[in-house]
């Protein structure tokens, strides 16, 4: 199984799942782990960002919480940039669109098809996200490379 990426210069993930615990209160935690079937202790790394943990258990911690990685990951980008977070009727946080403003248009209708992607076919985005990220790997050595031949 492999590592969640590191390549973000936080942790996201720890800071959403902290946020969702500490909103639940005493006790989560343990819930928590026997919704996800993620052990205690992993939970309790993860959220205090000793560990990024492994992917495999970054969703399904994800599901537990009745949302998904990625907005996991955007939940915890808009915490820490000190964005207000809203909540729908449930309590549960929204995804605050406005880091979507500067956006190009073009891009908006990428992510916009990639979420609907990911709710209808799981197994079709498993296979895209990780076409775009052996891309992205391709791109980023190709730069190394000519940065060092430059």
């Amino acid at each position: 199984m492999q590592d969640v990426e590191e390549s973000e210069p936080k942790n996201y993930f720890a800071i959403a799942l902290a946020y969702y615990i500490d909103k639940a209160g005493r006790g989560y935690e343990t819930a928590l782990a026997i919704d996800s079937g993620v052990a205690q202790p992993t939970i309790n790394r993860i959220k205090s960002g000793k560990s990024y943990g492994l992917r495999e258990n970054c969703y399904r911690l994800a599901v537990a919480l009745d949302t998904t990685y990625e907005d996991m990951l955007i939940l915890g980008k808009s915490i820490d940039s000190g964005q207000n977070i809203n909540h729908n009727s449930d309590g549960k946080p929204v995804e605050n669109t406005d880091m979507w403003i500067d956006l190009p248009h073009d891009d908006k209708d990428l992510l916009n098809k990639l979420r609907f992607i990911r709710t209808k076919d799981p197994q079709r985005f498993e296979r895209l996200a990780g076409r775009i990220e052996a891309t992205a790997d391709i791109l980023e050595t190709s730069a190394d490379e000519k940065k060092e031949l430059g």
